[in-house]
């Protein structure tokens, strides 16, 4: 099948170049070119956290401006109802110091709003009142001072809890800070363990497939051939060297990237793009010929060349 293989590639050389260059140049055009993923696309519709926050837009038909960022704190209480002048001068009092941080660019209570837009921020049973508070900074940021502003909060009587934007979103991303770093602790000693796990198999394998090749050179060492060991030793050293340069593309493409997944891409397009000229070398004129000193096995052999002329001088 290889052999078949090889003999079409080398048949048609010119359209595998050309096809090989082309897919290299998409994925470098993807990679400069791809963006955030902005929005979710109506994702998670159908969760529970979805249908909560279609039934929340559905009961409470107050529509805020639209800010950057902002939270809602939830004011209740079992014994007075918002209606109730107790009720607004304690709430009042709450929000009084968020009214005065330069951070906060607005507060909207149940009795800064008109009387039509007033049943939007009232629970049903008349106990329950929503205070929409908009910040100036992006979410982002804003995620930084909001425990700060929600102590500023002094209920007094009444029982406040906070939601919204920038709670749910901090309350989210501290989860999965831990769950992250929790799953760092586990996955790095599994992985080790599986590395080496790993690379012994690997060795092992690599000594039992030398057992054919140690197996030629001796039989050819018995029947009187002449066996270099510094041309062995040489040919070995060439290939390790070549997988070290390809670990020291890794580890550059992972310096100019943002991601895993990127820079493998980018180190992968590298490596099949060196093993496409190395292909084209096989073409003793032309085009291809010239461009087959752009690859790494072509620079490799020039930097040896020249440090192995260096050393017999």
């Amino acid at each position: 099948m290889f052999a078949r293989w090889g003999r079409f590639i080398y048949r048609f050389r010119w359209a595998t170049l050309a096809s090989s260059t082309l897919l290299l140049g998409l994925s470098v055009f993807g990679v400069l070119t791809g963006r955030e993923l902005a929005g979710n696309g109506g994702f998670g519709a159908d969760l529970e956290a979805g249908r909560t926050a279609n039934l929340i837009a559905r009961e409470i038909h107050f529509e805020p401006a639209a800010v950057s960022s902002g939270m809602t704190l939830i004011f209740s209480s079992s014994t007075l109802r918002v209606t109730d002048p107790a009720f607004e001068v304690a709430l009042g009092d709450a929000v009084a110091p968020l009214q005065r941080d330069s951070r906060v660019s607005g507060v909207t209570t149940p009795y800064s709003v008109p009387a039509s837009q007033q049943a939007g921020l009232i629970s049903r049973d008349g106990r329950r009142a929503l205070v929409m508070v908009e910040f100036k900074d992006a979410s982002s940021k804003s995620q930084r001072y909001v425990n700060e502003i929600v102590a500023e909060v002094n209920p007094g009587p009444l029982a406040a809890v906070a939601t919204g934007q920038v709670p749910i979103n901090l309350a989210f991303n501290s989860t999965l800070d831990s769950d992250l770093l929790r799953a760092e602790y586990v996955a790095v000693p599994v992985t080790l363990l599986m590395l080496i796990l790993i690379f012994a198999a690997v060795i092992a394998a690599w000594l039992i497939a030398l057992i054919p090749l140690i197996s030629v050179l001796v039989w050819w060492a018995l029947l009187g051939g002449h066996l270099d060991a510094r041309e062995t030793a040489t040919l070995m050293l060439g290939h390790l060297l070549y997988a070290l340069l390809i670990g020291s593309v890794s580890f550059l493409a992972a310096a100019f990237t943002e991601g895993g997944a990127t820079a493998a891409i980018l180190a992968l397009s590298v490596t099949l793009g060196s093993w496409v000229l190395d292909f084209a070398a096989l073409d003793r004129g032309g085009v291809s010929s010239q461009l087959a000193v752009l690859s790494l096995t072509a620079e490799l052999c020039r930097r040896l060349g020249d440090e192995v002329d260096q050393a017999a001088w």
